[in-house]
Parts: structure tokens; C-alpha cells; sequence
């Protein structure tokens, strides 16, 4: 066999476990030179590592404590820090999504849809950029959309 071949092969192996290894979050460079050291069977240990990305996701997911502002999960119902007890922020959104729901205006019949839509993302406390909606931490594409989700109708 071609000494090149080999050379070649032995390359295309590490890069491939220093790829491999940053899409699942880890140090790309150390995968590098662990695949230089055992070729394939680096690409088979970074592999069957686990990522390291979904804990960072799940740190990054996380808001601030109203007693201590020091970082809770969104669902939890005590602080770990001081220990208060808090509504978690989904309550806090299917809460005021359900007080929306029911103000939602009915349109007159002097104004315009332009000013229908003003008047109920106004009402609901939402925000309008363009064509573009968000209520409630979750963006909508068209207003029908956002009314939908808002009222909860299939």
C-alpha cells in the first residue's frame, strides 16, 4: 500500500474526530491529537462520549430569582439559593395569556383592520415589528396566528 494512502487516511481520521467531537461541545483541538494518536478509535470514543451541549443549553435556560435575582430553572416553584417560593415563569405566562384571552376587543365597525390590529396588541401587552407579533415570549408570524395561540383554539 502507498505510504501517501496511509498518511492520508491517518489525517482525514483526526479531523474528522476533532469535527466530530466539536459538534457535540467538546475541545476540537484535543479530539485533534487524540485522533492523530488513535486514529479511528478516537473517532469511536468521541462518539460514544455524551454531548456536552445539553448541559449548557440548560444553563443558559435559566431566570433570575425574584428575592436573590441568583439563576432558577423556569419551572421552579422554590428558589435553591434562599429558598422563597416562586411562581414559575410558565404560570406566570399561562396566567396572563388567559387574562389576554379575555380581553381580547371585538372590532368596531368605524376602524380600520390596521387599527383593530394596534388596538388588540395593545390590549393583550403584546408588541408589533412589521408583520411580525410576539406575545408571551413566543413570536408569531401573521396576527390570526397570534390570536389563535393566545385564545389556545386549534
Amino acid at each position: 500500500m502507498d505510504f501517501s494512502i496511509i498518511i492520508s487516511t491517518w489525517i482525514v481520521t483526526a479531523v474528522v474526530t476533532a469535527i466530530v467531537a466539536s459538534s457535540r461541545g467538546r475541545n476540537w483541538f484535543a479530539w485533534l491529537i487524540i485522533g492523530f494518536c488513535l486514529s479511528l478509535l478516537g473517532i469511536v470514543l468521541v462518539a460514544l462520549l455524551p454531548s456536552v451541549k445539553t448541559d449548557e443549553s440548560l444553563r443558559s435556560h435559566r431566570v433570575a430569582c425574584p428575592f436573590c435575582a441568583e439563576p432558577i430553572l423556569p419551572q421552579a416553584k422554590r428558589c435553591k439559593h434562599c429558598g422563597s417560593d416562586v411562581v414559575p415563569a410558565q404560570d406566570k405566562i399561562d396566567s396572563a395569556r388567559n387574562a389576554a384571552a379575555k380581553n381580547i376587543p371585538e372590532k368596531r365597525s368605524d376602524e380600520t383592520q390596521n387599527d383593530y390590529i394596534d388596538r388588540v396588541v395593545n390590549t393583550i401587552g403584546a408588541t408589533r415589528t412589521g408583520d411580525t407579533y410576539e406575545a408571551f415570549g413566543t413570536v408569531y408570524h401573521s396576527f390570526g396566528e397570534m390570536i389563535k395561540a393566545v385564545k389556545k383554539e386549534d
